[in-house]
């Protein structure tokens, strides 16, 4: 029960629908009152065409084959960070000796984009498909609406991440995590922050300089698919990264 007060509280699905569906009477009505349809952003919040369906139950598809299934519901085994590297199809050696490349759902949406699979994660986490399980190490599975979306039970409104409407998607490589490159990088942050009087965490964090050194990305649309890296980012502090990356990845050609 605590966990469906917290699931409650962190959804952005229409109160008065999440407490039906809690219940037993799933609607696809909202109230319009609540503090959710209310919210000045819940207008980005449209129908899906047939075609963002199916991508949205693929997704949800990777994250139950990524949980474990018991009689209570979901129970969660990885982070958000691997789900989307299996549903990318990643490579990185992490994911390949936990055996996740021979999940029937491994690389499902190969081919649109790491940054937009992240995106789609968060709009998922928003519409309250899916919810992380705080801890030592955050885990994310499927809630019960995310269970009837997944089985084409229920329909959802959710946010569609913008990458996905471009006429060009741009798909990075997940290259594996090289400990050289993300120290440079690292090294790179810590100057940076000097010289600027801001704390490291300010200019990117971990996470996001861990993507970096896996993605390697060259050129600023590359670097707007890294997860952690929005337009703002992009324009204050990524240009000396990506021209780290270049220099890096040409050292190691030589």
């Amino acid at each position: 029960k605590l966990r469906s007060m917290v699931e409650l509280c962190y959804s952005r699905v229409c109160r008065q629908r999440w407490i039906l569906d809690y219940f037993g009477e799933p609607g696809d009505s909202t109230c319009g009152s609540c503090d959710i349809c209310r919210d000045q952003n819940a207008s980005e919040a449209r129908d899906l065409t047939p075609e963002e369906q199916t991508i949205v139950r693929k997704a949800l598809s990777g994250v139950a084959r990524m949980s474990r299934r018991t009689s209570d519901g979901w129970q969660p085994r990885f982070g958000r960070g691997r789900i989307a590297q299996m549903l990318a199809g990643s490579r990185s050696q992490d994911l390949l000796s936990a055996g996740l490349d021979r999940l029937s759902t491994y690389g499902i949406l190969r081919g649109m984009g790491a940054g937009f699979i992240h995106n789609l994660m968060r709009s998922l986490a928003d519409a309250g498909l899916i919810v992380t399980i705080p801890g030592e190490y955050p885990l994310v599975t499927l809630t019960p609406l995310g269970e009837q979306v997944m089985r084409g039970e229920s329909a959802v409104r959710l946010v569609w991440p913008a990458a996905a409407t471009g006429q060009a998607k741009i798909s990075l490589d997940d290259h594996g995590f090289d400990p050289q490159l993300y120290s440079m990088l690292r090294d790179l942050r810590g100057r940076i922050a000097k010289k600027e009087h801001l704390p490291p965490y300010m200019i990117f964090s971990n996470r996001t300089l861990e993507a970096i050194a896996r993605y390697r990305p060259t050129t600023a649309e590359e670097a707007l698919e890294v997860p952690g890296i929005g337009i703002g980012k992009l324009q204050r502090h990524a240009a000396p990264f990506l021209e780290a990356v270049r220099v890096w990845k040409q050292s190691s050609a030589s």
